[in-house]
């Protein structure tokens, strides 16, 4: 791989810098009342600046979201892709998954409005790729679910509806966390034995 130049290091920060801020912003104020403006306030630069890395607010929302979702897909399928067996990997899943979330708990405000129907799309190209993403995450979670019903671990039932019941149990507890201003980070985690004993003590046979 070409190693950047200084001048393209730097570069990359600055775009590295103007998503981080644009993502906390979209998640505050939501699309429509979020301006380059002010984006570019916070990250102190000129609005000038902000449009030779983007071509608009539209742009700048949609590569906040692309991006931050193929590192949220990435970390999951990482951490699943350490452990050996069925079960660990569908456990490790509910754990990476809910890390990232309380790493990142702005972009999944977004991510969440876009993939569960609870937002808007700004435009139907974006609505698909992020659905796609998301897609594809769900798939990858019910493999691990058609490998363990062939293990004979997994009741019999339809893989892609076991994933689908597990990510909305892990949904609940986190729009819960998002919704409440009293519950920490900590008392999230400490949650997570909680979600894997509800759920696998349906869908385990051993």
């Amino acid at each position: 791989m070409k190693q950047l130049s200084r001048k393209g290091r730097e570069k990359q920060r600055h775009r590295s810098e103007i998503l981080q801020v644009a993502e906390a912003v979209f998640s505050e104020k939501g699309f429509f009342k979020s301006t380059i403006r002010e984006i570019a306030r916070k990250a102190e630069f000129a609005t000038a600046t902000i449009y030779k890395f983007f071509k608009s607010k539209e742009d700048l929302y949609t590569k906040v979201i692309i991006e931050k979702a193929d590192e949220f897909v990435s970390f999951v399928e990482s951490e699943v892709s350490k452990e050996t067996s069925i079960m660990m990997k569908v456990e490790k899943s509910i754990e990476a998954k809910v890390g990232f979330f309380l790493g990142n708990v702005s972009f999944v405000k977004i991510y969440f409005a876009q993939t569960r129907g609870a937002g808007f799309s700004i435009h139907m190209s974006m609505d698909k790729r992020i659905r796609k993403k998301y897609e594809g995450l769900l798939q990858f979670v019910a493999q691990l679910f058609r490998d363990g019903i062939k293990e004979g671990i997994f009741i019999k039932a339809d893989p892609c509806d076991l994933a689908l019941a597990l990510d909305g149990l892990t949904n609940a507890f986190m729009f819960s966390f998002l919704e409440s201003r009293k519950e920490s980070k900590e008392l999230l985690l400490k949650k997570i034995p909680l979600m894997k004993k509800i759920f696998f003590e349906q869908v385990r046979l051993k």
